[in-house]
């Protein structure tokens, strides 16, 4: 994720309620609010040192499923609660990040790709 500085000025840094997963998210949101463009590269490339050990597996589960309702309760309106709780039982655990960021993006009303 690259940032110019220009935007943390105004909409503030990270939320670190978030602690992990869904912290771009919530940060992408309130750019996209303030009038910020957010672009996605579908070409680019993560690399994750990711542990199998199933204790991590239990947390990952747990910080992103909280973080997305989190996100949701955040700024979408109450109205939206309704059909996000469905998709949500009908999605799975939300720990799916893809899933959680079209989930909640949807949720607030606005669907596009990166944020």
């Amino acid at each position: 994720m690259l940032v110019h500085p220009a935007l943390m000025q105004r909409v503030g840094s990270f939320d670190v309620e978030f602690f992990a997963y869904c912290e771009d998210l919530d940060l992408s949101i309130r750019a996209r609010r303030a009038g910020y463009r957010i672009l996605f590269v579908p070409e680019s490339l993560v690399y994750h040192d990711v542990s199998d050990e199933p204790r991590r597996a239990a947390l990952r589960i747990y910080y992103s499923t909280r973080n997305l309702i989190e996100v949701v309760r955040k700024h979408a309106p109450w109205y939206a609660w309704v059909s996000f709780g469905a998709n949500f039982a009908a999605g799975g655990s939300g720990s799916s990040s893809c899933w959680g960021s079209y989930a909640a993006s949807r949720a607030t009303g606005r669907r596009s790709r990166g944020a």
